[in-house]
């Protein structure tokens, strides 16, 4: 079963909670540069250390994500342009 996760401002307990809620066994970080400024739960670091403690594995996946730059003409083409 694939499940995706956002962090949005869970804190360490409650993404922990989540992701053993949901029966999670290995999560898979697609982000290209992990890390958030607005969510101490989820800046560098934190997420591997939170699904340790979980009995969680933790696999950070960098090629899966990325932060994309589009010309002003894919911008205008669609705005699900960003995605591909």
């Amino acid at each position: 079963m694939l499940l995706t996760v956002g962090h949005g401002r869970l804190d360490r307990d409650q993404l922990a909670a989540l992701l053993t809620g949901a029966g999670v066994e290995l999560l898979v970080d697609i982000r290209r540069f992990p890390g958030s400024r607005a969510n101490e739960a989820a800046s560098k670091g934190a997420v591997p250390e939170i699904t340790r403690d979980a009995g969680i594995d933790y696999r950070w996946e960098e090629d899966l994500g990325g932060r994309r730059s589009l010309t002003a003409a894919q911008r205008r083409a669609s705005p699900d342009t960003w995605w591909r």
